[in-house]
């Protein structure tokens, strides 16, 4: 995300990458989580980890605000990336996918929220966190876990 320089003019683009531990985990085809701000950020793309390298068609979509419920009603989701034929990197690394169509600006204080959907339960998840609880932070943003789902 870019991050506003103070009264300086500034050509460089500062991008911070907000890694989530992995423990517990499970296969899912799909997961909703939150990014809550604290600071005005940027978000314009993601990485999952996947269970295999096999083809998969992928669909990210965004919420403003919480995904509780939400989890029913596709009118209020927003597809921002389709990747049809993907082909994840294993269990070894996290697969990036391409930049969202448009980034994701989120004012501090306000939540977004995320689905990303597999055809298949490719999904590496974490599923020893209580709902709602933080994943990971830092000074910029924190990851809230959320729901898995096996059907996309």
């Amino acid at each position: 995300y870019d991050k506003k320089s103070r009264g300086r003019v500034s050509n460089t683009r500062r991008v911070k990458i907000l890694r989530t531990p992995l423990s517990g985990f499970v296969t899912a085809s799909g997961t909703m989580f939150e990014v809550q701000a604290l600071r005005r950020i940027k978000i314009t793309g993601l990485s999952i980890l996947a269970s295999s390298r096999t083809p998969v068609t992928m669909k990210v979509y965004t919420l403003t605000g919480s995904y509780k419920g939400n989890e029913k009603d596709s009118s209020k989701w927003q597809l921002i990336l389709q990747s049809g034929g993907m082909i994840p990197m294993g269990l070894s690394y996290p697969t990036p996918f391409s930049d969202f169509d448009f980034p994701i600006n989120v004012v501090p204080g306000r939540t977004q929220s995320f689905y990303v959907a597999a055809d298949s339960p490719v999904l590496v998840c974490t599923h020893d966190r209580i709902e709602g609880s933080v994943v990971a932070n830092n000074f910029d943003a924190v990851i809230k876990s959320g729901v898995l789902n096996s059907n996309t």
